[in-house]
């Protein structure tokens, strides 16, 4: 059986700067801040990025190449 995967990065909402100030003061701030950095990663490369954990946080990293975001979610505290 062929087993296909492919990554889905979803967002609370379009995380422009006009966007984040409309919905600054949320409880999720620190949550969204996480967040942001991946859709600005994306936005940039057009690649979803490597993605992450470390003490409950997400840690992005930029891909190089398309199959890179297709990678499960790893802890991944510290250079390595």
């Amino acid at each position: 059986a062929l087993h296909l995967r492919f990554p889905v990065h979803v967002f609370p909402f379009r995380m422009s700067a006009k966007n984040m100030k409309k919905f600054a003061g949320s409880k999720w701030d620190p949550y969204w801040a996480d967040l942001k950095t991946g859709y600005d990663l994306f936005e940039t490369g057009k690649l979803p990025p490597m993605v992450s954990l470390c003490d409950k946080r997400y840690n992005f990293t930029p891909a190089t190449n398309p199959l890179h975001g297709n990678r499960k979610l790893t802890p991944g505290c510290g250079a390595g």
